[in-house]
């Protein structure tokens, strides 16, 4: 069947008919009509108009088929858009990016990381991330940027700061466990090379974030018991997505909800992938 054809057939089946393309030829889901039916991918409507770019890459098309849908915990952000997900994960070089704040308990519960602690079930749970797409994408060079957000926790969270900073020394013990191919860096000890976006983002922030945006920071500091100004999180978050867009190219594996990120992220494509239960293991 020819690609027009692909497109010309699918009224002819119901909305909930899910259309599946194997290398220029279609079919649907088995259904009562046609039990004996069978296909491969599962793909969209909307990601017809894809289907001559994306699916000459076997790697990418388990991605986008297989992968993203099975996984997805959320609606990925910029997922199809030009310089999106897609468009990153059709690169040969892929660089992953994952965010990891301080310890916000760490008077009370410590900074010690055993095993079966919350850091650790959600590296597993990366890990697994991991060993899926190198295993399935053998072609691309992964490559997974973790950014320890220690001055978040002393600079604008007047956290301890010895506290802070030997929770991300047991955190880089942790990493090299359980992500192994893994590289770390301290926000601390390159976030002067954000200036710029920082001096814009303090000068222009009501018109880069929503109100709704401002209160859920607002409430966040509350609920921590922080004495940090919100105003000065959003900014330094702005400051580091401009930064880290412009420096790694990456896409970002999310390890919190989604309505925390979206203003913020500027346009980094970003992926959520964890459930609930794996969601900022710092927080707990």
């Amino acid at each position: 069947m020819a690609w027009a054809d692909i497109s010309s057939c699918l009224n002819d089946f119901p909305k909930s008919s899910l259309l599946t393309v194997v290398y220029g030829w279609a079919d649907v889901a088995p259904t009562k009509k046609y039990p004996n039916r069978s296909g491969i991918f599962v793909l969209s409507r909307r990601s017809l108009m894809n289907i001559p770019k994306y699916y000459e890459d076997p790697s990418f098309r388990w991605f986008h088929t297989i992968f993203y849908p099975t996984h997805k915990t959320e609606s990925a952000y910029r997922y199809e858009e030009e310089d999106g997900v897609c468009s990153r994960m059709l690169e040969k070089r892929v660089t992953l990016f994952t965010p990891w704040g301080p310890k916000y308990s760490c008077q009370e519960k410590g900074v010690t990381l055993l095993s079966g602690s919350p850091e650790t079930k959600t590296l597993l749970r990366l890990r697994e991330i991991w060993d899926m797409l190198t295993m399935h994408m053998p072609d691309r060079t992964f490559s997974w940027e973790f950014l320890f957000a220690d001055w978040y926790g002393y600079g604008i969270n007047n956290l301890p700061q010895p506290s802070v900073l030997e929770y991300f020394r047991n955190m880089e013990y942790m990493l090299a466990e359980y992500l192994p191919d893994a590289v770390f860096t301290y926000w601390s000890a390159m976030r002067e090379l954000a200036q710029p976006f920082r001096e814009h983002a303090h000068v222009h922030l009501e018109t880069m974030v929503s109100s709704e945006v401002v209160q859920d920071a607002q409430a966040t500091a509350q609920k921590l018991g922080c004495a940090g100004n919100p105003s000065d999180y959003l900014v330094e978050r702005i400051a580091e997505a401009r930064f880290i867009e412009e420096t790694l190219h990456p896409v970002k594996i999310s390890c919190v909800r989604s309505q925390k990120n979206r203003e913020v992220d500027g346009n980094i494509p970003c992926l959520y992938l964890l459930p609930q239960r794996f969601h900022a293991p710092w927080l707990i």
